[in-house]
């Protein structure tokens, strides 16, 4: 059953994309299911199928993406689903080395 708020399909959709054009989906994405969550048709069932937890996860991908440290609050196991990204563009040569340093376990502040 496709569920739109299902944060692994949407990392691996971004994940070939510029580092310019992933903050522009994140935005869009985080936006939508933040507007789908509350006073509108369907906002139960959109919270009942994860979209708060999405827009959030989306926001601890901004910050990251945007601040190069980890969000506060963020589980290993969320955490370590944006290091495939941030890998990619490490590669691409859109982000410096230095920025999976954040995936390191001895620097968890």
């Amino acid at each position: 059953m496709y569920n739109p708020y299902d944060i692994d399909a949407f990392l691996e959709e971004i994940s070939g994309l510029s580092y310019h054009d992933i903050i522009k989906e994140c935005n869009k994405k985080s936006f939508g299911a933040e507007q789908q969550s509350y006073n509108t048709a369907g906002a139960v069932n959109a919270r009942k199928n994860g979209s708060e937890s999405f827009f959030s996860l989306i926001g601890d991908l901004l910050f990251l993406l945007q601040n190069g440290m980890r969000p506060s609050g963020i589980s290993d196991f969320n955490f370590f689903k944006f290091k495939p990204i941030i890998t990619i563009l490490v590669n691409n040569k859109e982000l410096n080395k230095e920025a999976l340093d954040v995936f390191n376990k001895d620097n968890k502040k």
